[in-house]
């Protein structure tokens, strides 16, 4: 860096205090693309399936050797316990979701919260009609929608859906 090339003599400095390198808050700033969002570790679930994040990943432009072109991620907040479904179309979404409350139930857990983006396979705020939403209600489960076209948010789940697009992209070009 600046400090190494001033010390060792390769350039003069104007100030030849090589000591007086201050931290540029505005430099720093106005190279920032888009701000961070800061980070909210107040509250985490303590109990499993009390908050399950969710994402739906596709269409991919390869179909798996299935015909599979989507997947569903249904991460677990407290255990980061994670779960990926395979589809064909947007439209398995509900059939799957019916299984993995089902499974849940089954282990003697109750999912009260689920956290997705406004994705229209989860259903809207305003739509009374979709049967997912509708779903949710039945048993009991709160919606929580992130901003629109704000990954950030759900960053839980995001960061494992470009964790494993690139793992599937490395095992097609080894393949």
């Amino acid at each position: 860096s600046v400090k190494n090339v001033t010390s060792k003599g390769s350039v003069q400095s104007h100030n030849n205090d090589t000591n007086d390198f201050t931290f540029c808050e505005a430099c720093t700033l106005g190279k920032m693309t888009k701000s961070p969002f800061a980070k909210n570790e107040k509250y985490r679930s303590v109990v499993p399936g009390e908050l399950i994040h969710m994402d739906l990943c596709g269409p991919m432009r390869t179909e798996s050797i299935g015909r599979k072109r989507y997947f569903l991620l249904l991460k677990d907040d407290c255990s980061s316990y994670l779960f990926i479904y395979f589809l064909r179309e947007k439209s398995e979404v509900y059939r799957i979701l019916i299984d993995f409350i089902n499974l849940i139930k089954s282990e003697h857990k109750q999912i009260s919260r689920v956290r997705h983006d406004q994705g229209t396979e989860f259903g809207s705020r305003t739509a009374h009609d979709n049967r997912v939403s509708q779903l949710f209600a039945q048993h009991g489960i709160v919606q929580e929608w992130t901003t629109a076209y704000n990954p950030q948010q759900n960053g839980f789940i995001e960061r494992h859906n470009r964790c494993i697009i690139s793992r599937a992209r490395c095992m097609a070009i080894s393949a």
